[in-house]
């Protein structure tokens, strides 16, 4: 047997032992792709991208059926916005818990270490390794880390929605986690509807960005007009025109109570 016939039959040799190895390493294509996943700012802008898409659908609707008194507001349809940024914000956190994990020196140690492919060449030398795996050591570091609070800006928009959700259903209860030095006027253990200056219903409301407080858009205007604090008994902070908003919540308010008003009329109709 010639020599080239020995070393071709040797090539050919299956390992005794062909059991997977305890260590297996990660193809290059997947740690590529890890690492794909923290090119600066690309996830940012991504869920920046998604955050603003679901925002603007939630106000598209909010808008619509306030600009049309005869359509009501469908809870289950507020209800999936909710959950829309709820997950955002919760794989938003989880994204930046593992951009954490991935600079940490243990994560970089074993990073160095999926060099070598594993086939029938380097069977042998991977059974003999006890190293950690990619995947375990991601998943360790990951659990130990605490999670990250919300993004501030989801957050607030995420609470208006949960907040429109309980005005529709008791347009003149407090908030739960509202108190007196909130935005509203709490008056006998329910919410004003009446604009304070004019004591008339809300028609148009809007409130301020300073103290929270909410007025009648032509009344507090007329009012600013010679004076430039707050109206609202005890609050005196100062405000300007710049400082007005639309109240959505108080309209809301408005119409979910009027709804009930008719229904009640309607039940009194029914009785006489």
């Amino acid at each position: 047997m010639s020599d080239f016939e020995v070393e071709v039959k040797e090539e050919n040799t299956l390992p005794s032992d062909l059991s997977l190895p305890t260590y297996v390493p990660l193809r290059r294509e997947f740690m590529r792709e890890f690492e794909q996943q923290f090119i600066p700012d690309s996830t940012d802008v991504i869920y920046g991208q998604q955050f603003k898409q679901v925002t603007s659908m939630a106000d598209h609707y909010i808008n619509y059926i306030l600009a049309n008194s005869n359509l009501e507001f469908s809870e289950s349809i507020l209800q999936k916005y909710i959950t829309s940024l709820d997950n955002l914000n919760k794989v938003e956190r989880e994204t930046k818990k593992l951009k954490q994990v991935h600079d940490l020196p243990s994560v970089r140690e074993v990073t160095g270490l999926q060099l070598r492919e594993l086939n029938l060449n380097s069977l042998e030398e991977f059974q003999k390794m006890n190293n950690p795996s990619f995947p375990g050591v991601i998943t360790q570091e990951f659990n130990n880390l605490p999670s990250d609070p919300p993004v501030s800006t989801n957050q607030r928009y995420y609470k208006f929605l949960k907040d429109a959700i309980f005005v529709i259903n008791h347009p003149e209860e407090a908030i739960p986690d509202e108190n007196e030095d909130d935005e509203l006027n709490i008056s006998g253990g329910t919410i004003s509807l009446k604009d304070a200056i004019t004591l008339n219903y809300y028609d148009n409301p809007v409130c301020s960005s300073i103290c929270g407080h909410t007025y009648e858009d032509v009344s507090i205007k007329s009012h600013l007009r010679t004076k430039r604090t707050c109206p609202i008994a005890g609050c005196n902070t100062p405000i300007s025109l710049e400082d007005l908003k639309p109240d959505k919540l108080m309209l809301m308010r408005i119409r979910a109570a009027t709804k009930k008003d008719r229904h009640n009329d309607k039940n009194l109709e029914t009785v006489v």
